[in-house]
């Protein structure tokens, strides 16, 4: 894990979840691996909180949904339906480029 050149500091966390889960099928580690590399990953306040709360997690995705509680704004999901609904192509976007944001939107 040390290896995959990846960190994650407080800064985009669903960037961090998408990559590290890509670099997790790509080398074939599960759950209880990426929790345990966890560290390996971590900087900063991102460390000190997984420090704090490590004992909470069973599950790499119980510690996927409580980094989203930690450093995702409050309403984000809420916020990001509601831009995915008012998302319109502009007069000089082409289509791909359109259909990539409305995909990247929805993918989070």
């Amino acid at each position: 894990i040390r290896k995959w050149g990846l960190h994650f500091d407080g800064k985009d966390p669903l960037s961090f979840l998408e990559r590290v889960e890509k670099f997790s099928t790509a080398y074939g580690y599960d759950g209880s691996c990426l929790l345990t590399g966890l560290p390996e990953l971590l900087r900063g306040d991102a460390l000190l909180w997984y420090r704090n709360c490590q004992g909470s997690w069973n599950t790499w995705e119980q510690f996927c949904e409580d980094l989203k509680d930690q450093y995702l704004p409050r309403g984000y999901q809420r916020q990001l339906r509601r831009e995915i609904q008012h998302q319109k192509q502009q007069s000089n976007e082409t289509f791909r480029k359109y259909a990539t944001t409305v995909l990247t939107m929805m993918r989070r």
